[in-house]
């Protein structure tokens, strides 16, 4: 799923993205509160600046994932594998 299917979803209501494989989607500054993202795929996502408020994050997997200026006040990160997180994208 790409970047701009995810938030159109989510735009439209969508909250369940458990299982959902975001790969290298980019999330720049998305609005993304209580977002079920249980045990998605977030390789190389950029989630520069955006907004995880209460999202679901339980076994997410966020292999080098993006998080410069991301707000995750109380996403839940149980489980979540959190290798090599950054707060700069690579050039």
């Amino acid at each position: 799923m790409t970047g701009k299917e995810f938030i159109e979803q989510y735009n439209e209501g969508r909250r369940d993205f458990s299982g959902a494989n975001l790969h290298k989607a980019d999330l720049t500054g998305a609005n993304l509160t209580r977002a079920d993202l249980y045990k998605a795929n977030l390789i190389y996502v950029n989630l520069t600046g955006a907004n995880l408020t209460e999202a679901n994050l339980f076994g997410a997997y966020l292999f080098k994932v993006y998080l410069e200026k991301a707000n995750l006040t109380r996403a839940d990160l149980t489980e979540a594998n959190l290798t090599k997180p950054s707060c700069t994208k690579p050039t």
